[in-house]
């Protein structure tokens, strides 16, 4: 598709980068957890980032 658009439409192509990608991905994430958590009757709270939690 971007090719395509490159060619036929004259359109330069910019790539936005990893950290666009990644970002997006992060809100996509956000997006999912947020619509679960209220499916299950939670409510997200964000936790400052200063605090740092043990994984296990």
């Amino acid at each position: 598709m971007l090719f395509y658009n490159t060619l036929r439409h004259g359109v330069t192509c910019r790539d936005p980068g990893a950290d666009h990608y990644e970002e997006q991905y992060r809100i996509g994430v956000l997006a999912n957890l947020r619509r679960r958590a209220k499916s299950l009757g939670f409510v997200l709270q964000a936790v400052p980032c200063d605090v740092e939690f043990a994984v296990s």
